[in-house]
């Protein structure tokens, strides 16, 4: 029950009818309800015992109660079980947790559900709000019963409270077995499971079985490995309660001790058996902690042979030591099969979990698609990685393994390659000398036979006259002919549609077939394209082959001419008109080249990177080549086309091109080169300098901060930004290139946060520009950075995700306290905080979390995400000492640069009683010097309401200095003193104050090295005789440390030292 006060007015009808009723007594237990309430009226009103109404003249009128919690609280503790005839001690603690004082009576400990009756009792008295009393008695266990002491007896014993007014009353009830009058004990030895002592170990008495109602008492075992209950140190009196003889009292002991598995035992104590030992085994939890596999015969094996990786697996967890093996430990493997039809198979002969050595086998093969000799290239996986699964998941690093297939028989290609001059004229071969770092390499017959189109003398051609020409044109055109002069030419189409001339020098192959013996071609460098130099006048037979390197769609055109008619007129206009080849597959007088059919040098570089087979080379300082280990076919040779060329010269802006197609032979015989009749083949190659005509689109991507696009960073910290350039050739499919050497232009679109070290930047070989973007302004926010090149034909500008975001902001720090709704506030210490942030979606996104210190204070600062600008909450949740849990939240929008206040209030919790530090009191130096005298002091107030001694602490930046125990009255405010000499500690700015068991209060201490001693000895102060010694950097060395000299005097004493 509790003390009510209610009062409600009630307005009647007639003027002058007003009603105050106080409502005292209200039955109302722990939440709303209602009262019955009498009421003595005059003037026509009257009253009747109803619940919740006054029946008055003119209507009936409602009367609602608060929501009541109990006043009073009772708590107890006594003994679990103790022997017959034994001493003991029962405390009861009496609290009044209500707003108003208690008059309490009746404040009693009972053993009524015994024979004793009131075992002891306090005086009537009053209990404020918030403050408690205690009962404790010590009485013995005969006293409760009228049995003799023969057999054990359970009962409860009571602690009561009542209210005077009887609005209140409470109790608080525990158990209590009396046993025989013998005194028992139990003793604990704890070993592990092979019987080795553990020492250091949890040990916990249950009476009966385990639960935490149960709890008779707790200890450790020490370096002994051995614990006795028995009521000497460990607060049972008297020892343990016995049972009667076939009636035994039951202990359970449960042994705990971090890295083993709980152990319990149990003990029956009855008067044939008072004492018992108990051992309780400890099972080790044994996990992995390092893995490794090793591989048999090697990572790499023949295509039909079996890799043997051998995972073993080791602990760190048994006595014996660290790095054992583990036995029973399951292994799993993983990797990526992405070989097609050939499979990379496992099989694990003795299972997947380790044996006794802690070893576990896993054997792989390649299960073909269809036969082993049907396999060209390696099958192999990069990420094999093997998992001990067992407690800490330990894995092994990546591996690789691969299964080579023999390509049986190969031969050799090798010869010189010469350049010709840049001045040279087209087919004269002179003035030539041999180039160094020329790429050269073969290519399958078959596949350059795969990409080659072949153009007839009389295939199709689009010959009509163009609308831009006047009806007076005509040409002599019909299809496409083979005449001296006419020229072709191989084109692709940009996006717009526009044709783009292809280079015969380096993007495809011009030859003539055998039967076009007396068809000569030539370079014509300013169309680009090829020309008919020399042809029979029978071309029937006649015809072309275009053999395209890169993937791309290409369109073979002939120049057709248009003459003017008209007499006298001597007009002639050309157009290059689109050919429709003779081979199949070609559509819309297109030549289709995918990805995969793309035969250029760093394709086939690429294409057998893994394989015994070297197709590549690059000339050496005379010219010369060689092309190693190419297959050859089962009947013992195989045909290559070897071409030079396709790779940039010295200058870096000229590149190498076939020498009017001196620079590719195909047909080349290769014979295996262990056939003795086999001959090597030598080819003999020219090529030509020459500068590209080429027309790229350029592409620039902008990041921050090791690849990403979005960075925020305070002010003053650079940003690495990088710019990363591309072009591609207009025209062609194939693979953007770096663009190197390039001068792109970087600007923040917001400009007022910040700077770049350099708005120009030029990229490197790889294409990368690299500068830093640094906010340096009081003003701070996100900007984009944007890239801009100017090619000379067009201006490309980053736009959208092509450009990076950067932040800026300023170093920020949220503070508070965390304090209850009374007044004045008292700081509640441990309160557990937690910092949100509100992101986009306006949802909270928890960042850090934090405990209050001993005066309530909190902080977070920018390693735990504060920063400035952004919207936070900060939330802290307390649960006091009668279990009452409160929860406060502060808000805060856009918070500055700097500290941020932010106090949480928690309503209707109590804050402990302790050694409280009046606000301001705190006396303490903002500057010292190290190692100087200094005193710091601050009012301390016991807010407990009787005597109490605890520890007052002096802290220095986080750490204890010195503590004193101090010993205040109810209420009592004293001056707590500390003499601190200043730690030896590098200048700046230090926290330093006093702390108590519920409160802190703080001081920043600038810390400043007195350098006029040090500027008054120099190196030739420590001089002996005249001389340097080992005694003088001995003597520099030790006024260092103490801080008489700076660290430069003893580098100048060991120098002189030395130079003597």
């Amino acid at each position: 029950m509790s003390k009510f006060q209610y009062c409600r007015r009630l307005a009647f009808n007639r003027a002058g009818d007003v009603l105050t009723i106080e409502l005292q007594g209200v039955n109302n237990p722990e939440e709303a309800g209602t009262g019955d309430v009498t009421v003595q009226l005059t003037d026509d009103v009257t009253a009747d015992p109803r619940t919740n109404s006054v029946r008055a003249t003119g209507g009936s009128y409602d009367i609602e109660s608060s929501d009541i919690e109990s006043s009073l609280n009772a708590d107890l503790t006594v003994p679990k079980a103790a022997p017959y005839g034994s001493e003991i001690t029962a405390t009861a603690t009496f609290e009044n947790n209500g707003e108003s004082d208690v008059a309490a009576e009746n404040i009693v400990i009972d053993g009524s559900a015994w024979s004793a009756g009131e075992i002891d009792n306090l005086s009537d008295q009053t209990i404020a709000s918030g403050e408690n009393v205690t009962l404790e008695t010590t009485f013995n266990t005969n006293t409760l019963t009228d049995e003799d002491d023969t057999a054990s007896q359970t009962n409860d014993i009571v602690a009561s409270i009542e209210d005077q007014n009887s609005l209140d009353a409470t109790s608080a009830s525990q158990g209590l077995t009396v046993g025989t009058s013998d005194s028992g004990a139990v003793e604990v030895e704890v070993t592990d499971t092979n019987n080795n002592p553990v020492n250091n170990v949890n040990v916990t008495l249950y009476q009966g079985s385990q639960g935490s109602d149960n709890i008779i008492a707790t200890g450790n075992t020490g370096d002994d490995d051995f614990l006795r209950f028995d009521g000497s140190s460990d607060g049972i009196d008297g020892g343990l309660a016995v049972g009667a003889s076939g009636s035994a009292e039951e202990y359970v002991v449960k042994a705990q001790k971090e890295g083993f598995e709980a152990s319990t035992r149990s003990a029956h104590l009855d008067t044939n058996n008072v004492e018992e030992k108990v051992s309780p085994s400890l099972q080790r939890i044994i996990t992995p902690d390092d893995i490794d596999v090793s591989f048999e015969p090697s990572q790499s094996v023949g295509i039909e042979n079996e890799i043997t990786a051998t995972v073993s697996v080791t602990t760190d967890d048994k006595q014996a030591g660290n790095g054992l093996p583990i036995e029973d430990t399951p292994v799993a493997v993983s990797y990526t099969d992405d070989n097609g039809a050939d499979s990379i198979d496992y099989v694990a002969p003795n299972g997947m979990t380790t044996d006794e050595k802690g070893e576990v086998e896993f054997t792989f093969s390649v299960t073909p698609g269809t036969d082993f000799d049907d396999i060209e290239s390696v099958v192999a996986t990069d990420d094999l990685v093997f998992e001990a699964t067992d407690g800490n998941d330990v894995t092994t690093a990546e591996n690789s393994i691969e299964f080579v297939p023999d390509i049986g028989d190969t031969g050799t290609i090798s010869g010189t390659i010469t350049k010709v001059s840049e001045d040279q004229q087209l087919g004269v071969q002179s003035n030539l000398d041999s180039p160094e770092g020329v790429p050269v390499y073969a290519v399958d017959q078959d596949d350059v036979e795969d990409n080659t189109e072949t153009l007839a003398d009389g295939d199709d051609l689009n010959v009509t006259v163009p609308a831009e020409l006047s009806d007076d044109y005509s040409t002599d055109f019909t299809d496409v002919r083979f005449s001296e002069g006419d020229i072709f030419r191989v084109v692709t189409f940009d996006e717009n549609g526009d044709a783009v001339p292809r280079d015969p020098r380096s993007d495809y192959l011009t030859t003539t077939s055998a039967n076009s013996s007396n068809l000569e071609l030539v370079q014509n460098e300013s169309v680009p394209g090829v020309q008919i130099h020399q042809t029979n006048m029978d071309r029937a037979d006649d015809d072309i082959e275009f053999t395209f390197l890169e993937s791309g769609n290409f369109t073979v055109q002939q120049q057709v001419t248009y003459t003017n008619d008209t007499e006298g007129a001597d007009d002639v206009e050309t157009q290059f008109k689109n050919v429709s080849t003779t081979t199949a597959g070609t559509t819309d007088d297109l030549v289709e080249i995918g990805d995969t059919e793309s035969i250029t040098y760093s394709d086939i570089a690429d294409r057998f990177d893994e394989e015994r087979a070297v197709p590549n080379d690059t000339t050496t300082a005379t010219g010369d080549f060689m092309l190693l280990n190419l297959p050859t076919d089962q009947d013992g040779t195989q045909e290559y086309t070897v071409i030079a060329g396709q790779g940039a010269a010295a200058d870096g802006e000229d590149q190498f091109g076939f020498a009017n197609f001196a620079g590719f032979e195909t047909d080349v015989p290769v014979e295996p080169n262990a056939d003795d009749t086999a001959q090597q083949q030598n080819v003999d190659l020219s090529v030509q300098e020459f500068t590209p005509v080429t027309d790229y689109n350029y592409n620039l991507d902008v990041t921050v901060e090791d690849g990403q696009k979005f960075a925020e960073a305070p002010v003053d910290e650079p940003v690495a930004v990088e710019v990363t350039a591309t072009r591609s050739e207009v025209g062609s499919n194939a693979d953007p290139q770096p663009a190197t050497g390039i001068d792109i232009d970087l600007d923040a679109l917001n400009n007022n946060i910040g700077d770049f070290a350099q708005t120009s930047v030029t990229t490197d070989a790889e294409g990368v520009a690299t500068t830093t973007f640094t906010g340096d302004s009081p003003q701070v926010g996100s900007t984009n950075i944007t890239a801009t090149f100017d090619s000379g034909e067009e201006v490309y500008t980053t736009e959208g995700n092509e450009q990076a975001t950067v932040d800026i902001f300023q170093d920020a720090q949220i503070t508070g306290d965390v304090v209850t709704d009374k007044t004045p506030s008292n700081n509640l210490p441990d309160a557990d905080v937690t910092l949100s942030v509100k992101n986009e979606t306006d949802g909270l996104e928890e960042l850090a979390t934090t405990q209050a210190g001993p005066g309530g204070s909190f902080s977070f600062t920018g390693e735990d995400g504060v920063r400035s600008g952004l919207n936070y909450t900060v939330e802290a949740t307390y649960e006091d000492e009668e279990g009452n849990e409160g929860t406060g939240f502060a808000q805060l929008t856009e918070i500055p640069g700097g500290t941020t206040n932010a106090d949480i209030v928690i309503e209707d919790v109590v804050a402990p009683e302790g050694f409280d530090i009046q606000d301001g009191s705190l006396q303490a130096p903002a500057n010292a010097a190290p190692g100087e005298e200094i005193e710091v002091a601050a009012n301390i107030t016991n807010t407990a309401g009787e005597e109490a001694t605890s520890s007052v602490t002096f802290v220095f930046d986080g750490e204890e200095v010195d503590s004193q125990e101090v010993t205040l009255g109810a209420g009592e405010t004293d001056e707590v003193s500390f003499d601190i000499t200043v730690p030896d500690v590098e200048d700046g700015e230090y926290e330093h104050g006093i702390e108590t068991d519920v409160d802190a209060a703080s001081a920043t201490l600038n810390v400043t090295t007195d350098d006029d001693d040090n500027e008054s000895s120099t190196a030739d102060d420590y001089r002996v005789d005249g001389e340097f010694t080992d005694q003088s950097v001995f003597d520099a060395v030790k006024d260092w440390r103490s801080g008489a000299i700076d660290e430069f005097v003893v580098f100048d004493v060991i120098d002189g030292f030395r130079n003597n």
